[in-house]
């Protein structure tokens, strides 16, 4: 009966939303408006349906919005239950919710192009997390007053493992002070947390995490000038260490650093950028003994040249200033942050982890894998952490050795054209003329979670900072969204799948169903081995193998699959394959300083291979390079990305090489 009535309620509300007039309010009959005369702007009726268990709407509802504006309603939640996603029609919809003071959360539709009527998805609020000023207060307070204590916020563990927190700097103040994130100490000892990042909460146990404030640096100690409406920071003439930069100086912003503000101190080790800082200058901080920089994701432009020779900076902590607009993005990406999720909760366990590409991301079963090793007596926690074959590989090394110790595995799954699996390129910002989205991509993976940022060391790669302000200005043409959005539809090859994250299994692999041949074209695949000879990439790839190997960690390497058709075409036409770009980088990878491959047959090219990995690398060689070829029948995309046919085929073969290893045998 309940059932039954609520369907009463959303008829009702439909029948009301038909009878608003789409061009304004019904006219009285009278003369026709010349054609001078404006036409009224159409205006919509949006109304959210109630859901009494879970929550009381305290607002307008429904409410009357032009069109291209928002929608917003305030929820007044009921003890222990919280909003995970707004629908329409039993799909998921752009929505940002937000969980707001006195348990109220907000919700706000943007973009209403008509009428219509949405429900909610609400969960339990398996956790709490509560937000203490320490020593701050309320925006909304008296200056000087008292903070009333923390605001508790209930969050779901259903959607994220490791939930966001709030971003703060639209709740706190603290005047003469910048807040640069959270501890769960108030002295700042324990665990960290960037604004907007994530934090491990344990379910049914609150947790407090404490508002961590930096102090201004004296304003005495800059020399500015003024620029527009704000102050540029010409010269820092202290002597300090650590320099936080004013956020206002006689109340004006202080939004910009100039070239060699920073450059002649020898005395400045750690900065501290403030929320309305917008612009450095390149050579702002050039040939300054720079280590650490924390920043906001609101800047607008700054760029490597700013740390031009800054040899001893390593670090940048980013806090989320606005609301994230990307939600979940591409395919192996979209889930990045959740996979470290697993990676973080999980890291005292014995695991086996995956790394590579998206060749070893769509061909490679990491659930299947631990459940074949589990029959055969092995107990490993199996996470599939391959990304992307264009992402920056230093950075993702050094994030996931984070977590690893002894006892556990690294299986090394490169795709054998991809400079960046192979540390031969070290760039933060790829780019080709088809695909300008690489330079965005690891920045937008890392936009749900900017701690992951601060896991690797700046020295071992380039155009990080390019990157970023490419990415911020990506950004400012897309929709604010929120942390638990995810795209609710995919778009494959011409036809739209439905996601409500059914296409992804419980470890983030791609469960969607790939059908064999879905795309004939080919051209990614290539074996060079000028990527493997090359000495610095050599020497990176080693260091990085053997830090593994301190650890206790075994390692293992074999490529991800490859497309032998694609090979073969190569070898007997490679001109055909030359695609110049205006940076130098040829199709899908082989650079142009790299010769066209030149052997008398496949079987020569793979034999060089093999020899190549087996001779030069730290790591022990799990299956050899024939091993992971494939045909193209076998791919449901060209060249890496094995079908739903093969891809347990392949799994089953790395898991039969890794028990060999595993009970101290021989892989090959």
């Amino acid at each position: 009966m309940k059932k039954k009535r609520w369907i009463r309620v959303w008829i009702g509300a439909l029948l009301a939303v038909m009878g608003t007039v789409l061009f304004g309010c019904t006219h009285e009959a009278g003369p026709i408006e010349s054609p001078a005369e404006s036409v009224p702007e159409p205006v919509f009726q949006v109304f959210l349906a109630e859901d009494p268990e879970n929550y009381e709407i305290v607002s307008e509802n429904p409410v009357t919005v032009r069109r291209g504006e928002e929608a917003a309603f305030t929820l007044r939640m009921k003890e222990g239950a919280c909003v995970l996603q707004i629908t329409r029609q039993n799909a998921a919809v752009e929505a940002q919710i937000r969980n707001e003071f006195d348990k109220t959360t907000s919700v706000r539709l943007p973009d209403i192009r008509y009428s219509a009527v949405y429900q909610t998805e609400c969960g339990s609020a398996e956790a709490y997390l509560a937000y203490d000023p320490n020593g701050g207060r309320y925006i909304d307070q008296p200056e000087g007053s008292e903070a009333d204590g923390a605001y508790t916020v209930g969050v779901s563990l259903q959607s994220r493992l490791r939930p966001n927190t709030e971003r703060g700097t639209d709740r706190f103040v603290r005047e003469g002070y910048v807040l640069t994130g959270w501890n769960t100490e108030p002295d700042g000892s324990g665990e960290a947390v960037g604004l907007g990042s994530r934090v491990t909460v344990e379910a049914g146990s609150p947790l407090t995490l404490y508002a961590q404030w930096a102090k201004e640096s004296s304003a005495d100690d800059f020399i500015f000038d003024k620029y527009g409406k704000g102050w540029t920071v010409v010269r820092y003439t202290g002597s300090e260490e650590t320099v936080v930069l004013p956020q206002y100086y006689e109340g004006r912003p202080v939004d910009r650093i100039a070239k060699g503000a920073f450059a002649e101190n020898q005395t400045v080790k750690h900065v501290i950028l403030p929320p309305t800082l917008e612009v450095v200058a390149p050579g702002a901080f050039a040939g300054s003994p720079l280590e650490t920089l924390t920043l906001f994701d609101n800047i607008r432009a700054i760029s490597d040249s700013a740390f031009e020779n800054c040899g001893a900076f390593s670090t940048v902590h980013v806090n989320a200033y606005e609301a994230p607009r990307f939600g979940q993005n591409l395919f192996s990406e979209y889930n990045l942050a959740d996979k470290y999720d697993l990676l973080i909760l999980n890291q005292d366990k014995r695991k086996l982890i995956i790394f590579g590409g998206s060749g070893a991301y769509n061909s490679v079963d990491a659930l299947a894998l631990e459940k074949q090793l589990k029959t055969a007596g092995e107990e490993y926690l199996c996470l599939n952490m391959a990304v992307n074959g264009w992402f920056n590989g230093p950075a993702q090394m050094e994030a996931v050795r984070t977590y690893l110790k002894d006892g556990d595995v690294f299986l090394h799954m490169p795709e054998t054209s991809s400079g960046f699996s192979t540390l031969y390129n070290i760039s933060m910002t790829p780019g080709t003329l088809e695909f300008e989205y690489n330079r965005l991509r690891f920045y937008a993976c890392a936009e749900s979670n900017y701690d992951l940022l601060s896991l690797f060391d700046l020295r071992n790669v380039t155009g990080f900072f390019d990157g970023l302000q490419a990415f911020n200005e990506e950004r400012d043409t897309l929709p604010e969204v929120s942390f638990t959005d995810h795209k609710t539809e995919i778009d494959w090859y011409g036809g739209f799948i439905h996601n409500d994250l059914g296409y992804m299994d419980e470890r983030g692999y791609l469960a969607l169903p790939k059908k064999a041949g879905s795309s004939k074209s080919a051209g990614e695949a290539d074996l060079v081995v000028e990527y493997l000879t090359d000495e610095a990439a050599n020497d990176r790839l080693n260091a990085y193998y053997d830090s593994l190997s301190a650890r206790g960690v075994r390692v293992l390497f074999a490529c991800a699959a490859v497309n032998a058709d694609t090979l073969e075409a190569r070898l007997n036409d490679p001109e055909s394959f030359q695609r110049p770009s205006d940076d130098g980088v040829l199709y899908y990878g082989r650079p142009a300083e790299i010769a066209l491959p030149d052997y008398e047959s496949l079987s020569e090219w793979i034999g060089i291979y093999e020899k190549t990995a087996e001779d030069l690398l730290h790591a022990e060689i799990l299956l050899p390079l024939s091993g992971s070829l494939f045909r193209t029948g076998d791919f449901f995309e060209p060249d890496y990305h094995l079908s739903d046919e093969a891809a347990p085929v392949f799994t089953a073969r790395i898991g039969e090489a890794l028990l060999r290893v595993l009970k101290g045998g021989e892989a090959k």
